[in-house]
């Protein structure tokens, strides 16, 4: 175990602003580059299908579908089949965070879980 010294303090040269560079980059930060694409896909297109998101994305279809499995059981999107289609839609959660990524103070296209 190494010593642990409180007198060291870092600080950054600024405050990093959600703000600043483009929308999602904060969503990035934490979800990762690709499930970023994925979930800001499915707020900019309300109820986009798997197909339609891998079109859109540029990634594959499995991978899509990996990706809306973790943001599902994240709580930050829902899904809702109809025959072999699959629609997401983003969850109160998943509004808001995309909304607070944005500078935005509203959620929108959210639907209850």
């Amino acid at each position: 175990m190494f010593p642990v010294c409180d007198d060291i303090i870092w600080t950054p040269e600024r405050e990093p602003d959600a703000r600043d560079g483009a929308p999602g980059r904060t969503v990035a930060a934490l979800l990762g580059p690709t499930r970023a694409m994925v979930l800001l896909g499915i707020a900019e297109e309300h109820g986009p299908t798997t197909t339609e998101l891998a079109r859109r994305t540029g990634v594959s279809q499995p991978t899509v579908s990996h990706h809306t499995t973790v943001l599902r059981d994240s709580g930050l999107i829902s899904t809702h089949r109809s025959g072999t289609r699959a629609y997401h839609l983003l969850t109160p959660l998943g509004a808001r965070l995309v909304s607070q990524d944005r500078g935005q103070t509203s959620g929108r296209r959210a639907v209850d879980p």
